[in-house]
């Protein structure tokens, strides 16, 4: 059997789902910043997951997996004051896919693999999104009589992308009309860059 591919479908009703938000109570001290876990009326997902996998010849093989993921979060009000919600969910992609090429011959293996994630939102009380990124990661392997040699590099094309955003007063503020302003930002935290190493095993 050459080509092998599975769909699916999902949908999921959530009431008065937990989320968990951010907060700075003093604006002048960054060391207030904390969180707190509310209840919202209700929320809901619905998508497709698919994969499927296509062996070319007894060498070459390529598969993929793919979701595609809705979600909505219903409204709510945010520190008594701000009503927020009515959205996707934080850290909720709408498009996953990750998938490769494998190449094999006589004791050696080459794989190839790439892990796309479309933008999303950092977090539940802000607007503030990632941009999408696609990651590719490629192994070199040597297998015989159960000795096993392995050199992998992860993030090949040292592609920049973050995974979490935080949104809060950090910096010294600053003086405008004898009035102390303090600015919040966005502060954002990058995945991991290109990594380089090897691995070694014997299997009995």
């Amino acid at each position: 059997k050459n080509f092998s591919a599975i769909l699916s479908a999902h949908y999921t009703y959530r009431i008065k789902p937990q989320i968990r938000l951010s907060y700075q109570l003093d604006p002048q001290d960054p060391t207030s910043f904390d969180y707190y876990t509310i209840n919202t009326d209700s929320g809901y997902s619905y998508g497709l997951e698919s994969s499927f996998k296509f062996i070319i010849n007894k060498y070459i093989s390529i598969y993929e997996n793919i979701s595609i993921n809705k979600t909505n979060l219903s409204p709510f009000i945010y520190l008594n004051d701000k009503v927020i919600g009515d959205r996707s969910f934080a850290h909720a992609p709408e498009i996953l896919m990750y998938g490769g090429l494998s190449l094999s011959f006589l004791n050696i293996s080459i794989n190839l693999s790439h892990n796309y994630t479309s933008s999303f939102y950092y977090d539940e009380q802000n607007n503030f999104k990632s941009n999408p990124y696609n990651i590719l990661d490629g192994e070199l392997k040597y297998e015989k009589n159960g000795f096993i040699v392995s050199i992998f590099v992860k993030n090949i094309f040292d592609t920049i992308y973050t995974t979490r955003g935080y949104y809060f007063s950090l910096e010294p503020p600053l003086l405008e009309e004898d009035t102390l302003i303090y600015d919040q930002k966005l502060y954002t935290i990058f995945g991991n860059p290109r990594e380089l190493g090897f691995g070694v095993s014997f299997n009995f």
